[in-house]
């Protein structure tokens, strides 16, 4: 009996520091928070939460903390648009600079990307894929003011368009699509795309693909011109709303 009361009460002494030590680092996240992401006062949160799994205060007010949008500028903080996705979480801000940046890009999180309109260039050879694509599921994501491009052309039965949003939702604006080997933008699998102010030029299909029960394009003000198919397309019980364009 002297022995369990031993045990439990050690265990009480343990629980009662890790909650002092809790509220410290608590204590110490707060003074940092100015209503935006920070590194330092999230990691103290994340340690506090670990300390007192159970404490609703703590928990309640690290939900907040991590909330909060967190910028990422490429190429000043880091040194590549891949580095940045890779890191990336839903509600981050990835703010591009201008250059061309070759690659296929996929987008996991529901993030902000911005270019710089007309110089900020995302691009790569037609066979290597789509320069753009979204994980399924992904929620909220918006780009804009980014050029995407193909490299080459090719004219196979299976092509690849310059963006790509299967099952997945974003928001396009000022944006340019073009000389894409398949579409500019396809949207499938109940994709729900809204796009405004964007140009689609000289893309090999059409300007914009929408297919599929469930998918959704919502298009306003923009301009579609020289595409070699149509210059917005949908089939197979896809949804398309369009305004102005």
């Amino acid at each position: 009996a002297a022995r369990l009361k031993n045990a439990a009460d050690a265990a009480k002494e343990k629980a009662d520091a890790d909650l002092m030590r809790a509220r410290e680092l608590v204590e110490m996240a707060a003074e940092r928070d100015t209503g935006e992401f920070d590194e330092q006062a999230l990691n103290w949160m994340r340690e506090a939460l670990a300390l007192a799994p159970g404490d609703a205060v703590i928990r309640a007010r690290y939900e907040k903390m991590a909330s909060y949008t967190r910028t990422i500028r490429v190429p000043e903080d880091v040194e590549t648009l891949e580095m940045a996705l890779a890191d990336s979480r839903d509600r981050d801000r990835i703010v591009l600079g201008e250059g061309t940046w070759e690659g296929s890009f996929v987008i996991s999180a529901g993030i902000e990307l911005e270019g710089v309109s007309g110089k900020s260039v995302l691009q790569c050879v037609a066979d290597k894929g789509g320069v753009l694509g979204f994980s399924p599921g992904v929620k909220g994501a918006r780009i804009s003011g980014l050029t995407l491009r193909h490299l080459s052309f090719d004219a196979g039965a299976e092509r690849f368009s310059l963006a790509l949003v299967r099952g997945a939702e974003v928001d396009f604006s000022d944006c340019r699509f073009e000389q894409g080997s398949g579409h500019g933008i396809a949207v499938t699998e109940g994709g729900h795309a809204k796009v405004a102010r964007c140009r689609f030029t000289e893309n090999g299909w059409d300007g914009i693909a929408v297919t599929g029960a469930g998918s959704l394009l919502e298009a306003e003000k923009k301009i579609l011109k020289g595409n070699f198919q149509n210059g917005i397309e949908g089939w197979d019980g896809a949804a398309v709303i369009l305004s102005g364009n």
